[in-house]
């Protein structure tokens, strides 16, 4: 029988493991306002994380996070 058009993805992926993604979003975000630098800086040092002003966000507790990005994944061993 042959696949639906679109759907020959799946023939090159019977057998492989499932993959399950875990849920990476936080629990609860929170905004922090500094008055100014030392503020921030200050802060950083109490959390035991780096901030610099292009910081988007950081977790506590810090969370070591693997990039995938530069991953390829196959069922070659």
């Amino acid at each position: 029988m042959k696949q639906p058009e679109g759907e020959e993805w799946r023939e090159h992926w019977k057998g492989m493991p499932e993959f399950k993604q875990l849920d990476a979003e936080p629990w609860k975000s929170v905004v922090v306002h500094f008055e100014d630098e030392k503020a921030m800086l200050d802060f950083a040092k109490m959390m035991d994380q780096k901030i610099t002003f292009k910081t988007p966000s950081i977790w506590y507790p810090k969370v070591d996070r693997v990039a995938a990005i530069d991953k390829i994944w196959t069922d070659k061993v």
